[in-house]
């Protein structure tokens, strides 16, 4: 049987790709939910072989272990489970993850109550997925919304709803839906970038599609329109958005472009950077306001300011199968996801800062920052482990 390379390729970078959440807050979206119609979708982040896929109910009942120091945070034990713990998020009360294909569950951060999950949203389409994997995007929290994407049971045309659920109020926004290939989504203020398929083909090799919608208006906008290329790792910060290109042919290269989504102008961004520059964005992409960052390899940051071309460099990243690498800006934060070494960077003093150091056999799967909170997702010999802190300040 002869291989689909566009679709082999796109599974491959979902393996290993996080969204990368930007630094402005937006409002929370108004106007009627937009329907992208005729839009397949697949969302096909996955799991990696080295996590056990073992169905489960969910019934499984994590225990609570000793704050890690005393009046700044606590951790989560999920001790021996086949359940993939995931999708973590934080905000100034809870933090929000999932195990398996379960609902979003979330737990209060004060460390004097009990360990008493509560279900915070279910999953409008709960089938298993047919081929056994778990088929799950990353979550973006925006001004107290959390987006993230709904998907059907993995067969050949599934359903798809993009949903966002205020964590206050509780009230929710359907703002799009379709059927088929979902490759990609971003949010910054008033705008929603999406990268999908339009055509109902289940090998998502059909026409693809980035565009954006404002949540205000409803009004949508086609960035891009083609069956030469798809669009991963979408991030998106104002008038800014910066994707990776993946061709269809295997014989052309990988290219991260920015558009200009208020002139309509696009660029490569090797054309923006000085030459020297070798971002290629595989393994991780984020931009915020001037600021753009570029895993350039498995372990390697680079770090650019577009106005004042300030040049910083990190080595965040241990090489691992364990984890996948990936990067992300939140308000004055970089931090690492995947098996980083445990620190997030402040943009606004210029410094380092230590949340957590992995011991021998630990490896840091996601990481979550809000205000002055970080939350890390840890797979160790003893199962997950959720934990969260005050970030150390001066």
């Amino acid at each position: 049987m002869k291989t689909n390379f566009h679709q082999f390729y796109v599974a491959l970078l979902w393996a290993f790709l996080l969204l990368s959440a930007c630094t402005t807050e937006h409002p929370a979206p108004t106007g009627s939910p937009v329907t992208i119609q005729n839009t397949p979708v697949i969302a096909s982040t996955a799991t990696p072989s080295t996590i056990p896929t073992k169905p489960s109910d969910n019934t499984m009942t994590p225990s609570e272990t000793p704050t890690l120091q005393q009046g700044t945070g606590g951790t989560l034990l999920f001790p021996g489970t086949y359940q993939m713990v995931h999708s973590l998020v934080i905000d100034d009360q809870y933090v929000y993850f999932s195990l398996g294909r379960g609902n979003i569950l979330r737990q209060t951060l004060d460390k004097t109550w009990p360990y008493q999950p509560e279900l915070f949203s279910k999953n409008t389409y709960p089938d298993l997925n047919t081929d056994g994997s778990l088929r799950v995007f990353p979550r973006l929290l925006k001004d107290h919304w959390l987006y993230f994407v709904d998907i059907g049971n993995g067969t050949t045309t599934s359903n798809w709803t993009l949903r966002a659920i205020h964590t206050v109020t509780r009230s929710e926004k359907m703002i799009a839906q379709g059927n088929g290939c979902f490759l990609d989504f971003n949010v910054d203020d008033d705008t929603i970038a999406v990268s999908i398929t339009a055509d109902e083909d289940p090998n998502c090799v059909g026409e693809n599609i980035l565009e954006t919608i404002q949540f205000s208006s409803g009004k949508t906008h086609e960035v891009d329109r083609s069956r030469d290329h798809s669009w991963l790792r979408v991030t998106l910060s104002g008038d800014r958005l910066l994707a990776l290109q993946v061709p269809s042919n295997q014989q052309k290269g990988i290219n991260a472009v920015v558009f200009d989504l208020k002139s309509g102008h696009s660029d490569l961004l090797s054309k923006v950077l000085p030459p020297s520059e070798p971002f290629n964005g595989d393994f991780g992409l984020a931009i915020s306001g001037p600021w753009i960052a570029c895993n350039i390899n498995e372990t390697d940051t680079l770090l650019y300011h577009l106005t004042t071309h300030q040049r910083l460099s990190f080595t965040e990243l241990n090489p691992s199968d364990m984890s996948n690498p990936g990067l992300a800006f939140r308000d004055r934060w970089l931090y690492w996801t995947g098996n980083s070494k445990g620190n997030i960077y402040d943009l606004e003093h210029n410094k380092m800062r230590n949340i957590l150091t992995p011991k021998f056999n630990e490896y840091i799967r996601e990481m979550a920052v809000y205000d002055t909170k970080a939350a890390w997702l840890m797979l160790g010999p003893s199962g997950y482990v959720i934990g969260w802190l005050d970030i150390p300040q001066d």
